[in-house]
C-alpha cells in the first residue's frame, strides 16, 4: 500500500547527455533539485532517465523511488499521503506530524522521490512541503518537475535547479530515425521535423504520428494535426482514451475496456502509452482530449474511472484508489454511490491514514444529500478529530445535534419538550390559563439555567416565550406572591380561556418606610440583612437596598 515507484524511461529516449551529467552531479551535493521546462519539453523522462542511471550505479545505486504526481489544487494533505508509506500504522494526528512522519521515513531509509507537475498543486502547500524536505532530509533525494518557476518560503535553503532546453536538430533527426525502425518504415525528413517540433520531443512524435499526405512542409501546425487525429477517432477508441486520461496513471491497460487492435492503434499514433505497464496519457493529449468532449461524456468517463477502481480485490486496491474512486463519482454526478462507497471503505481509509483526503468530498456531498446530512456530520466530525482539529469538529457536532447557541436555557427548553412548547405557542392567549405546565425535566432543566433577565430568550423550537416554559416566571412561589400582593396581571389564574372574569385588579402600593425607620433593613432577594445605602447611593429615599447577590435555585 506504498507510493508509487518511478517506472522506467521509454526506449526512444535520445539525447541531453549535458543535462543528464547536470543532474546526476546536483543529486550527489543538494536534496531538492527543481527541474523547470515548457509543456513537452521532457522534464519527466528526464528524471525517469537519470534515476535509471542512478540506482544502476552510483551513490544512489539499488534505493527504493517513490512518484507523485500532483493533481490540480493538491493540498499538502494530498502532497504527505502520495508520499508516505501508507502500510505503517502510526499515521498523522495533524499536518506537522504528517510532515515529521514523512521525513521520518526519508532519513530512516535513503530514497529517490519525484514530485511530477508541481505548478498544478496549490503553491503554498508545494513551497511549504519543500522547504521542510530541504531542510531536515539529508540521505534521500528529492526532484521535482514544473512549468513555472515554484514560490518557496522565505526560510528555506536555496534549492538547485536546472532548466530542461529543447532538443538539437541532430537529436530530433536521431528520434525520428529510431522511431522509424520501430513503427517499421522510413526516417522522417529530418529538417521538416525539426522545424515542426522546435525541439519538443512531445511534438516530434505527434509530427511522426501524423498520416501520410500530412507531415510533409505543408503539414501545419501539430497542434491541430492532434485534434484532427482525435475527432477522427472512434466513440469507443475516444472513450477509452478519456477513460485512461482521468485515471492519471492509475488504471492498466486492461481495464480500459479496449480490445488489443484499438489499444494497438492508440500507442502507434503516440496517443496512449502502455510500455510501462499503466495507461499514461500526455498532459496536452488530456488537456486538448478534455477541451473538445462534451460534459456528460466526461462525467461517463469518471464513472468508468471509479468502477474500474472499485472492482479490484482488496490486494490490487489500495487507499488512494479508493480515494480517487469517491473523488471520480463525485465528479461524475453520483453522489449517492460516492458516499455508498465511502461508508463501504472507511474502515480502510482511516486505517490508512488518508481519510482526511475526503474532507472537501464529504461537504460536497453534504449539499447534494439532505437526507444523510447528519451521518455525514458526524463522518466530518470523526475525520477532524483524527486530525487533531478539535475546534471544527466541535462546530459540527453542535451543528448536527441541533444546539442553539444562544444559552442552555434555548437548549434545554428545544431537547426537553418541544412537542409541548409548541402546543404552547398555538394557543392563542399566552396567559397561565390558556398555557399547559411543561413536564418536570422541562421544569428542572429551566430552573437550573434561570437568569435575570428571562423575558428576552425565546423557545428555540417555537420561537415563543420562556415564560411559558420557565417555572420562574410562569409560576412564581407562594412567597413571592404573598410578598407581592398575589399573582402577576399576565399569569393571574382565570376560569379557562373563554371565562368573562376579569383580571384580579393589582395590589394598592405599600407606603414608603422613612428613611431613618430602622436601622437595618431585609433585602427583597435574600433572608440577610444589610445595613441601608448611604444617602448619596441612586434610588428613592426609604426604598430597599439593592442585592447583587442572584436568586436562589429553585428545585423542581
Amino acid at each position: 500500500m506504498g507510493p508509487a515507484s518511478l517506472p522506467q524511461p521509454i526506449s526512444t529516449f535520445v539525447g541531453r547527455a549535458d543535462a543528464r551529467a547536470r543532474l546526476g552531479a546536483l543529486l550527489a551535493d543538494q536534496v531538492v533539485v527543481l527541474v523547470y521546462g515548457v509543456a513537452g519539453i521532457g522534464k519527466t523522462e528526464l528524471c525517469y532517465r537519470v534515476a535509471a542511471d542512478l540506482r544502476a550505479a552510483g551513490p544512489l545505486a539499488g534505493v527504493p523511488t517513490r512518484l507523485w504526481r500532483a493533481t490540480a489544487g493538491a493540498t499538502l494533505d494530498d502532497a504527505v499521503a502520495g508520499l508516505r508509506a501508507l502500510d505503517r500504522r502510526d499515521h498523522a494526528v495533524g499536518d506537522d506530524h504528517a510532515l515529521d512522519l514523512l521525513v521520518a521515513e526519508l532519513e530512516a531509509r535513503p530514497t529517490l522521490v519525484l514530485i511530477d507537475d508541481a505548478h498544478v498543486a496549490a503553491p503554498a502547500a508545494i513551497g511549504r512541503l519543500l522547504a521542510v524536505l530541504a531542510r531536515h532530509v539529508t540521505r534521500s533525494r528529492v526532484l521535482v518537475t514544473s512549468r513555472v518557476d515554484l514560490a518557496l518560503p522565505g526560510d528555506a535553503p536555496p534549492p538547485a535547479i536546472l532548466r530542461v532546453e529543447p532538443l538539437a536538430a541532430g537529436e530530433i533527426a536521431e528520434l525520428g530515425a529510431r522511431v522509424g525502425a520501430l513503427r517499421g518504415g522510413a526516417a522522417p525528413d529530418a529538417a521538416a521535423l525539426f522545424r515542426r517540433s522546435a525541439g519538443s520531443p512531445f511534438r516530434a512524435l505527434r509530427a511522426i504520428a501524423a498520416p501520410l499526405g500530412e507531415g510533409g512542409d505543408d503539414a501545419g501546425d501539430p497542434d491541430d494535426a492532434l485534434t484532427a487525429e482525435l475527432a477522427a477517432l472512434s466513440t469507443a477508441a475516444r472513450h477509452a482514451l478519456l477513460v485512461a486520461a482521468l485515471g492519471a496513471g492509475r488504471l492498466h491497460p486492461d481495464e480500459l475496456g479496449l480490445d488489443r487492435a484499438a489499444t494497438i492503434e492508440l500507442t502507434r499514433h503516440f496517443l496512449l502509452d502502455v510500455e510501462r505497464g499503466t495507461a499514461i496519457v500526455h498532459d496536452l493529449i488530456r488537456d486538448a482530449l478534455l477541451a473538445s468532449t462534451p460534459a456528460a461524456a466526461q462525467r461517463r468517463a469518471h464513472h468508468d474511472v471509479a468502477t474500474a477502481l472499485l472492482a479490484r480485490d482488496d490486494a490490487h486496491r489500495t487507499p488512494l484508489d479508493g480515494v480517487a474512486a469517491i473523488h471520480a463519482l463525485l465528479a461524475a454526478a453520483a453522489p449517492a454511490a460516492a458516499w455508498d462507497a465511502y461508508r463501504r471503505h472507511v474502515e480502510v481509509l482511516v486505517a490508512a491514514g488518508v481519510a482526511h483526503l475526503l474532507l472537501d468530498a464529504l461537504r460536497a456531498l453534504r449539499t447534494a444529500l439532505p437526507a444523510a446530512r447528519l451521518e455525514i456530520d458526524l463522518a466530518r466530525a470523526q475525520t477532524l478529530l483524527a486530525r487533531a482539529r478539535v475546534a471544527e469538529a466541535r462546530a459540527l457536532l453542535v451543528r448536527a445535534a441541533r444546539v442553539p447557541r444562544a444559552g442552555p436555557r434555548r437548549a434545554a427548553c428545544a431537547c426537553s419538550a418541544p412537542r409541548r412548547c409548541a402546543r404552547a405557542a398555538s394557543t392563542a392567549p399566552r396567559t397561565r390559563s390558556a398555557t399547559p405546565w411543561p413536564g418536570p425535566r422541562c421544569r428542572r432543566r429551566a430552573s437550573r439555567s434561570w437568569s435575570r433577565s428571562p423575558t428576552s430568550a425565546r423557545c428555540a423550537a417555537t420561537a415563543t416565550p420562556l415564560a411559558t416554559c420557565s417555572p420562574r416566571r410562569a409560576a412564581p412561589t407562594r412567597r413571592r406572591r404573598r410578598a407581592s400582593g398575589g399573582w402577576p396581571a399576565t399569569l393571574a389564574p382565570s376560569a379557562g380561556p373563554t371565562s368573562s372574569a376579569s383580571p384580579r385588579p393589582p395590589p394598592p402600593p405599600r407606603a414608603a418606610a422613612p428613611a431613618a425607620a430602622t436601622a437595618r433593613s431585609r433585602c427583597v432577594c435574600s433572608s440577610s440583612t444589610r445595613a441601608p445605602r448611604a444617602a448619596t447611593s441612586p434610588g428613592p429615599v426609604g426604598s430597599p437596598p439593592r442585592c447583587d447577590r442572584r436568586p436562589a435555585r429553585i428545585r423542581g
